[in-house]
C-alpha cells in the first residue's frame, strides 16, 4: 500500500481598503468527488498597530460531493494600517492543504457625509 500525500497548494491575496470600509472574498472548494469532505479553516494575523482585522465566516465546513462551497475571507480595516496574515485550508478527507498568505492594507478613509454649513 502506498500513500501519497500532496503538498501545500500556496497562494497569495491582497486586499486594499478605504478605512472603516471592508471587502469579502469567496474561496470556492469545488469537491468533484464521491464523497463528502470536511474542510477546517485556520486563520493567523498580526496587526502591528491593531488597527484591522482579517475574520472567516465558518472554522469548519463539509462540502458535500459534487458541489461547491465557499469560505468567506473578510478584511475591515478600522484605520490607515497594514495587517499579514496566514489563511490554512486543510481537507481533512484527502489531505490536501491550502495556503494563503494575506496581506491588508487600510488607505486613508472615504467621505462619509457631505455637510453645507450656511455662514
Amino acid at each position: 500500500m502506498i500513500t501519497a500525500i500532496p503538498q501545500a497548494i500556496k497562494a497569495q491575496l491582497e486586499f486594499v481598503v478605504p478605512a472603516r470600509g471592508s471587502v469579502t472574498q469567496e474561496i470556492p472548494i469545488v469537491n468533484n468527488s464521491e464523497k463528502d469532505w470536511n474542510v477546517k479553516a485556520t486563520l493567523n494575523f498580526e496587526s502591528k498597530d491593531k488597527n484591522g482585522i482579517f475574520s472567516i465566516n465558518v472554522k469548519e465546513m463539509i462540502v458535500k460531493w459534487k458541489t461547491t462551497s465557499n469560505f468567506l475571507l473578510m478584511f475591515k480595516p478600522y484605520w490607515v494600517s497594514e495587517v499579514l496574515g496566514k489563511l490554512t485550508l486543510n481537507n481533512n478527507t484527502t489531505n490536501e492543504v491550502y495556503e494563503y498568505d494575506l496581506k491588508g492594507i487600510g488607505e486613508e478613509p472615504l467621505a462619509e457625509d457631505h455637510i453645507v454649513l450656511i455662514c
